[in-house]
């Protein structure tokens, strides 16, 4: 499951779309790895344990007026 999400974000990042990354309530390092990786850039990887810190990182992807669109 890894390989096959570096490898989708690896061609969408090819093709110029930028990817926020969200983690929730995820421990594994492993898991958080990936997400961090698929992220555009370090500053768009958010790490959240929390409703409250969930929140913040929409409030923070949104003030830069990013149209946001949820992938689960």
């Amino acid at each position: 499951m890894f390989e096959k999400t570096r490898s989708i974000c690896s061609e969408a990042k090819k093709s110029g779309v930028k990817i926020y990354t969200i983690v929730f309530g995820e421990d594994d390092e492993s898991t958080n790895n990936v997400f961090r990786e698929c992220a555009s850039s370090p500053d768009m990887y958010f790490s959240a344990a929390t409703a409250d810190e969930i929140i913040q990182a929409f409030d923070s992807i949104s003030a830069g007026g990013v149209e946001l669109h949820v992938a689960r």
